[in-house]
């Protein structure tokens, strides 16, 4: 009975690891599309900056 249970456990760790081996995610295509997420997050806050210093430039004008 013994045997059978860790024969049972040991098919199981198995086929968790078939599965995990086929399903699983690279790391390295995670890691470069977050730093695209990144860069893309970068610019955004660049072109943010941007627009409101221009906004403000503008509203200097029309105040003088």
């Amino acid at each position: 009975m013994n045997d059978q249970v860790a024969n049972s456990g040991t098919v199981t760790q198995m086929l968790n690891t078939q599965r995990a081996s086929v399903s699983g995610v690279s790391l390295d295509e995670e890691m470069t599309n977050l730093m695209q997420y990144q860069q893309a997050y970068a610019a955004s806050a660049q072109l943010i900056t941007t627009i409101n210093e221009m906004l403000q430039t503008v509203n200097a004008m029309k105040t003088v």
